[in-house]
């Protein structure tokens, strides 16, 4: 089905200039597109110019909407609507289900029924499948007792049941309270704030994880500052976020379904994010390979080049598209850097040296600037990120 964008302007009080870049700070910057515009969900007026920061090459929006108006961008946003629970989505058999709980059992200590003994061993020919599932529990460790994870951004509070069935205590926050009273409908104490000033406690939880929310948020640089705060020492920090590095935006520029104006304030690259989280302190910061799921994303931006409406069920993929996309799944098998989205997991040290702890959160100065990345073909399941607070004498979960 064709569709355009919403026609109109933003507010013309709605705006806020930048001239410097929200994730490093440099002034230096080029025009990457002075006609970007909502063609996702087709709820925001205005065009958007997009650049990029020559000195971390993030991409952002310059001018963009205000804190205060922002909230006219989500007019029939996806998490405003309920949808669908349950991790057998996209399963294709009660066999197969059976399988995947094993290997939860295994490597993230899930309760999850039914279960097939040793049917773990049979996804070791299938690394797609392991990667879905490390992605869908959010490559968290094994929860100690009372280990409670905040998700913030959690919408509809998809993520619930993943950490609830690996023993994690959850909790949620939300500023859109439609969503947010959904997501409480899950069992779930859901709080309505967002970034950077969520009145949450300090070192109050054991994990925190932010789904496709830094590039929402006006100051990236104080949202991953608020997360240490957040954090208990050797807490774990799990971000996922669209990659301007991708294959997909070089193959459809301002189509690109990552691209979402004006939602999408700041767009990362695997250097600029893990920069970002070592200067507020977080080490080790470890790259993460994504499920390879390019397809979505490159029949998305198809639709959208064609004057389509990429939310449409049915609408045929040409063959050349989807050549393409399988291409992109393999280069980013091997690059991980180039695939559709980021993931990152971070670690809040627990302990600090003098100079650090003098220095604070956004101030300490890395003395290295190593990142871990998971090589070609290893399913590291949650690195660098031990056991929540076990005690010494807790068994393994089998």
């Amino acid at each position: 089905m064709s569709r355009s964008a919403l026609p109109g302007e933003w507010p013309a009080t709605g705006v806020e200039r930048l001239g410097n870049c929200p994730v490093c700070g440099g002034s230096r910057r080029e025009m990457l597109h002075d006609d970007a515009r909502d063609r996702v969900f087709f709820c925001a007026p205005g065009r958007w110019s997009l650049w990029r920061c020559l000195d971390c090459r993030s991409a952002y929006l310059d001018p963009r909407p205000t804190p205060s108006t922002i909230g006219l961008a989500y007019r029939g946003y996806y998490t405003h609507h309920p949808v669908p629970s349950g991790p057998t989505r996209g399963f294709l058999s009660p066999f197969r289900n059976a399988v995947l709980n094993d290997y939860l059992r295994a490597h993230y200590a899930s309760r999850r029924r039914p279960w097939l003994p040793f049917g773990r061993l049979l996804l070791l020919p299938y690394p797609r499948d392991r990667r879905s599932v490390a992605q869908w529990v959010r490559h968290l460790p094994p929860p100690g007792p009372d280990s409670v994870c905040l998700d913030i951004g959690c919408g509809n509070g998809e993520f619930f049941e993943a950490a609830q069935a690996c023993g994690w205590r959850i909790h949620g926050l939300e500023p859109d309270p439609v969503a947010a009273e959904i997501a409480r409908g899950r069992g779930a104490v859901v709080h309505v704030g967002g970034l950077p000033d969520t009145g949450l406690g300090t070192n109050a939880y054991h994990a925190v994880t932010l789904n496709h929310v830094i590039e929402h948020v006006h100051d990236p640089r104080l949202a991953v500052e608020e997360s240490w705060r957040l954090l208990r020492p050797g807490g774990t920090l799990w971000i996922a976020t669209p990659n301007i590095q991708a294959l997909g935006y070089r193959r459809f520029g301002v189509h690109w379904r990552g691209l979402e104006p004006p939602r999408h304030l700041v767009l990362f690259n695997p250097t600029s994010l893990t920069d970002l989280l070592h200067r507020a302190g977080f080490r080790p910061v470890v790259a993460m390979p994504a499920s390879l799921k390019p397809f979505r994303n490159f029949a998305a931006s198809h639709h959208m080049a064609s004057g389509q409406d990429p939310n449409t069920p049915g609408n045929p993929v040409p063959w050349r598209i989807r050549l393409a996309a399988l291409s992109a799944a393999v280069q980013a098998w091997l690059n991980p850097g180039l695939g559709e989205e980021l993931i990152v997991v971070a670690r809040k040290p627990r302990s600090l040296d003098a100079d650090q702890m003098q220095a604070g959160p956004g101030n300490i100065q890395s003395k290295d600037r190593e990142e871990t990345r998971a090589q070609p073909g290893e399913e590291p399941d949650h690195p660098a990120c031990p056991r929540s607070e076990p005690p010494e004498d807790q068994a393994e979960s089998d």
